[in-house]
């Protein structure tokens, strides 16, 4: 198994945690064709946010404005697509068979599947985030060199 790597920013740390903002990045929209290139300019006007602030085990101290390199396995990415795609559609999918099993009529039965869903992505925010392990600071370079 592989491991993915990105870099980012620090912007606080605190006990072996440091806060990252890291620049998500598209396949589509970054190469040098994309000023040319409609699906360029449409990926570039749907995410007009790419940066993103997340939280990576970091044991050494850093500093904010720290340039740092993040590493985690790449199946934590599939890991996270199964947590919280996967979870919503299996109690959609339950509450449904269970509106057919009660022979409700149409309007409960998709009152069930939307309760589903919603309680799913719910539970699945609550829990990725101690299902999934935090990315872990690899290398570090201080902001005052640059």
């Amino acid at each position: 198994m592989g491991l993915l790597h990105t870099s980012g920013k620090v912007m606080n740390w605190r006990s072996g945690i440091a806060r990252v903002e890291v620049i998500r990045q598209s396949t589509c929209g970054t190469c040098h064709s994309a000023d040319n290139c409609d699906s360029g300019q449409v990926s570039r006007m749907l995410t007009p946010s790419r940066a993103m602030v997340i939280d990576a085990v970091c044991p050494k101290v850093v500093n904010q404005g720290d340039q740092v390199t993040l590493t985690l396995p790449d199946g934590i990415v599939f890991k996270g697509v199964l947590v919280v795609y996967l979870l919503p559609l299996l109690l959609a999918g339950a509450l449904l068979l269970l509106g057919f099993v009660l022979q409700t009529n149409e309007l409960i039965t998709a009152l069930l599947v939307l309760a589903g869903l919603v309680s799913g992505f719910f539970i699945a925010s609550k829990v990725s985030s101690r299902l999934v392990e935090k990315p872990t600071v690899i290398d570090t370079s201080s902001a005052e060199l640059h």
